[in-house]
């Protein structure tokens, strides 16, 4: 279920894998602006608050184009 984020059109979607063993392992996500898939990375987060950290980062690295290294 898409989840908006308190700042202009940001929202994020946070799933389960499914499956069993490995192939059922982690967090997928997906991030949208304006209602539009803007990045989906291909890594799988082991658990949800780790995969809202990166969702935080990649939005705010992408609206005020800073660098959070």
């Amino acid at each position: 279920m898409k989840k908006q984020y308190k700042f202009n059109k940001w929202e994020y979607d946070i799933t389960k894998n499914q499956g069993e063993g490995l192939k059922g392992y982690g967090y997928n996500l997906k991030i949208y602006k304006n209602n539009k898939l803007d990045y989906s990375p291909s890594i799988g987060f082991p658990d949800e608050t780790q995969a809202y950290y990166y969702f935080e980062t990649y939005m705010i690295e992408n609206q005020f184009n800073i660098e959070l290294d």
